[in-house]
């Protein structure tokens, strides 16, 4: 996904002086008819279009749910849908990218709600509902089989086996019936011959689904039955993954001690068939659990280790659309060892080759606060203000109010979190997307 244009100086010094005013209601970018990636042609954020050529076409919908703050979207269309593997699902599916940060998207996420960055929908287009969906990443091996899963669930041939109970769990699932989706997805795992190509991909579900409950005890328990005999892709990762969290939440040292043994034993194999933004994002979680157990000398360890993999993977990206899907984490790992010049040197060269991007400024933002520099903090998060739309805003305007307070202005601080709150309502949020609203709500009545 291109980012947005950049703006003249001359704007971007009035919007800073406005920013209260006309110039932080930034509205997206124009979509496109369609762009390509890869061997596909993407519709861009035109549900009803797409919808009616699938119709027409008598072919499923892919729908790609992405925001433009979420590296893992930009791994993901980098790294995997610009894959020639999928060459030949080209046309057997129309293809839909959907701005979960854009106002006329809300329709289409009242419908198909997202709760995790970037969510990947399979939808039949005679009757709108979902043959699939898929929470986070993967690689391209993995959603080859989904697509091929989708297209015999939309023609009917799917059969009655192991394959076509984990897409009706799957579907239970996409569709809110989660606790008839965690007991379809127990008898599955209880009945699967060892070796069955799907065992990762239903205790993925089984543990992502148990996570979302909340039901720690069984999800841990789940996690550490199944991730043995879950393979070694990207479903193995997110069943180690979600054990940790569910071993923290559960809250007994020596079972979070386990559970991250298993999940640093994901991150060093090296065979594992995972995408380097997914073993960074196992590498975050590993470190914040050293923090949490208060083994600051292994936090610290991981960090450099963490940086060491994200600096290889920067210097391979064969230019900067690929380099910054690690910006995000480089940028993280550089803060925890203090490394701030190292931090803004990268941002800030990110921020050269993609001057319209909200982001960069939004991390340059902070860096500038971690060290100090609020006068520095508060020029780059108001450019970014200048370039950001949707939901996002919100959290730039909760960085906006901790730099005042940096400065001991209470009183700008408040503007700041009351102009989050204003624009926050007026979106009209729900899900995950209203916590922001919620959090700025929460500060202003401190």
């Amino acid at each position: 996904m291109l980012p947005g244009a950049p703006r003249s100086a001359l704007l971007l010094a009035l919007c800073s002086l406005l920013l209260l005013g006309s110039c932080s209601r930034k509205s997206p970018p124009e979509a496109q008819e369609k762009h390509r990636v890869g061997a596909l042609s993407f519709v861009e954020d035109r549900y009803q279009s797409a919808l009616d050529e699938a119709r027409a076409r008598k072919v499923p919908l892919f729908v790609d749910a992405w925001a433009p703050w979420c590296h893992t979207c930009l791994s993901l269309r980098r790294y995997v849908l610009a894959d020639p593997a999928l060459t030949p699902f080209a046309d057997r599916f129309v293809w839909l990218s959907i701005d979960t940060e854009r106002p006329e998207n809300q329709p289409f996420l009242a419908r198909f709600p997202v709760a995790a960055w970037p969510t990947l929908w399979f939808i039949d287009p005679a009757t709108e509902r979902p043959l699939l969906r898929w929470p986070g990443s993967l690689e391209v091996g993995e959603l080859r089989q989904l697509l091929d899963d989708a297209q015999l669930a939309h023609q009917g041939a799917l059969g009655q086996g192991d394959a076509a109970a984990l897409l009706q769990a799957e579907q239970q699932a996409a569709s809110g019936k989660i606790p008839e989706a965690i007991q379809s997805f127990h008898t599955i795992l209880a009945r699967a011959p060892e070796g069955w190509e799907r065992r990762g991909r239903a205790a993925d579900g089984l543990v992502t689904a148990l996570h979302g409950e909340q039901r720690h005890e069984e999800c841990a328990a789940a996690a550490r039955t199944e991730l043995p005999r879950a393979g070694r892709g990207t479903s193995a990762a997110n069943v180690a993954l979600y054990g940790l969290l569910c071993a923290r939440k559960v809250g007994r040292r020596e079972g979070t001690e386990e559970a991250l043994r298993a999940l640093e034993a994901v991150i060093e194999d090296r065979g594992r068939g995972l995408l380097p933004d997914d073993r960074s994002s196992l590498f975050e979680e590993a470190l914040d659990t050293r923090k949490e157990l208060g083994d600051q000398e292994g936090a610290r360890r991981q960090a450099e280790a963490w940086l060491r993999y994200l600096e290889e993977q920067a210097r391979q990206a064969s230019d900067g659309e690929g380099r910054r899907v690690f910006d995000a984490h480089r940028m993280l790992a550089y803060l925890e060892l203090g490394r701030l010049a190292e931090a803004q040197a990268m941002v800030e060269q990110s921020a050269r080759e993609q001057p319209g991007d909200y982001n960069h400024p939004a991390r340059l933002a902070k860096i500038h606060l971690t060290a100090g520099r609020v006068a520095e903090a508060e020029a780059a998060i108001d450019r970014s203000l200048t370039l950001a739309y949707g939901p996002r805003r919100l959290r730039l305007w909760d960085l906006k109010a901790r730099i005042h307070e940096k400065q001991g202005d209470t009183a700008g601080a408040r503007r700041a979190l009351e102009q989050g709150v204003s624009e926050g309502e007026a979106m009209k949020l729900d899900g995950k997307q209203a916590r922001p609203l919620e959090a700025l709500r929460a500060r202003l009545k401190r």
